[in-house]
């Protein structure tokens, strides 16, 4: 019969571990995102989706007004692209703000309980 030390020495190796002539345990290491998949499935999935995309729309609010006011200062620009800055600053907030709030009440409700 073996040790307990030499046992657990062998568990944590990820070695086969004899415990009686016929019966053998194989452990194998569990990763985070592995019980993540198992526990959550698709939905831990569709929520880190939603957060990338959510932050990308949240980001190019800045990087629009950036252009918006190079436009504003430049007067040899045509007067479509600032339209077309100011109207896509409003529609990536509106995007971020629909996918944080899909993300939060939809896919998340254990966090308002």
């Amino acid at each position: 019969m073996l040790q307990p030390k030499i046992i657990n020495n062998r568990i944590e190796n990820n070695l086969e571990v004899p415990l009686h002539s016929n019966v053998k345990i194989i452990t194998k290491k569990v990763t985070l995102f592995y019980l993540l998949h198992k526990c959550f499935g698709w939905e831990f999935y569709a929520v880190g989706i939603l957060k990338f995309i959510a932050d990308c729309s949240s980001f190019m609010g800045p990087i629009l007004l950036n252009k918006l006011i190079g436009f504003i200062e430049d007067k040899n620009e045509p007067i479509s692209h600032g339209y077309l800055y100011a109207s896509l600053i409003i529609l990536s907030a509106i995007i971020g703000t629909k996918l944080n709030f899909l993300k939060f009440f939809k896919y998340l409700p254990c966090e308002l309980q």
